[in-house]
């Protein structure tokens, strides 16, 4: 399944890459977007090409349907997300860790922030390959719902956050 996904926000590239890490809008973040966040690491240096490592374990709040709950063993959708930042370009490649062997799932891309009229514009592509007979399709489309989801909601947080900054 092919993720894409575009988001205008009102402000400068360097500022929106700077907002998604300040306690107070992740905090806002988490309280509209029906997944908890747990940082696992945050390390200088530590990322592909020198880049900072960032490891996030996201966990939806809403339980997963019965059919799916059996085959990935859990009651709710959870993953890992390893992202390589760039914080001089406002660039990251990102990839899933799955919660289940990774033979049978993938999941990478890039994200980054460009320069737009008014704003900026994020830019995120990649994709999630998930070879499970049966529901292995629903599953993608659990989770590709799930990041569309939360990157719109983020979006609009960060527009509504930048607002009662200003």
């Amino acid at each position: 399944m092919r993720l894409d996904a575009e988001h205008f926000v009102p402000c400068a590239p360097r500022t929106w890459w700077e907002l998604m890490e300040d306690p107070g809008f992740l905090a806002a973040t988490d309280a509209n977007s029906g997944v908890l966040r747990e940082t696992l690491c945050n390390e200088p240096g530590g990322g592909k090409d020198g880049r900072r490592l960032l490891h996030v374990r996201w966990t939806a709040e809403r339980e997963l349907p019965t059919v799916v709950k059996k085959v990935l063993g859990a009651d709710r959708l959870s993953y890992e997300l390893v992202q390589h930042m760039d914080d001089e370009r406002c660039h990251m490649v990102w990839e899933i860790v799955p919660p289940i062997s990774k033979d049978r799932f993938q999941g990478s891309g890039e994200f980054w922030i460009e320069p737009a009229a008014g704003g900026c514009v994020r830019k995120v592509t990649g994709g999630i390959d998930i070879r499970i007979p049966i529901v292995g399709g629903r599953i993608e489309k659990l989770i590709g719902a799930e990041i569309s989801k939360g990157h719109a909601a983020n979006a609009k947080t960060a527009t509504d956050w930048l607002k009662r900054q200003a």
